[in-house]
C-alpha cells in the first residue's frame, strides 16, 4: 500500500482507503455485510483475487471485519464499527460534495492566492 507519509488524519485515511477499489468496497459494505462473491458482482472489473487482497489490507486497518460463520465454508465481510461510524459521519459530507460538483476553481484574485496572508488549506 502505497503512502502519503503526512501526519494528517485526511492522508492517513487515503493511504487506507484510496487505493483503487477499496472506497466502492466501502460503499457496498456501508448497505450490509456481503460475502466475497455478492463483492465480485457488484464491483463490475474487479478481479476475485485482488478483491482478496484489497479486503485483507482493509482488515488489517481495521476498516473490514471477516466473519467466517458456524464453520460454514463462505465468509462474510462487514465494516467494524468504528468504520461504519466514520463513513455515516462523513455521508453529509459527500452529498454536499455532489451537490457542489464542478468543485470551486480556486482563489481568483492574488490576495486570496495561499501565501498571500490569506490562510492556507492545509490537513
Amino acid at each position: 500500500m502505497r503512502s502519503y507519509d503526512q501526519f494528517c488524519g485526511l492522508a492517513y485515511a487515503l493511504d487506507v482507503i484510496g487505493d483503487r477499489w477499496n472506497l466502492l468496497v466501502v460503499r457496498e459494505l456501508l448497505l450490509g455485510p456481503r460475502r466475497h462473491r455478492d463483492l465480485v458482482e457488484a464491483l463490475p472489473g474487479v478481479a476475485s483475487n485482488l478483491l482478496g487482497d484489497r479486503l485483507r489490507a482493509l482488515e488489517d486497518a481495521g476498516i473490514v471485519a471477516r466473519d467466517a460463520a458456524d464453520g460454514r465454508k463462505s465468509v462474510v465481510y462487514s465494516l467494524t464499527p468504528a468504520a461504519r461510524t466514520c463513513a455515516s459521519r462523513s455521508s453529509p459530507s459527500c452529498a454536499g460534495a455532489a451537490v457542489r460538483w464542478p468543485p470551486d476553481p480556486g482563489p481568483t484574485t492574488p490576495s486570496d492566492r495561499p501565501g498571500s496572508g490569506s490562510p492556507s488549506r492545509r490537513c
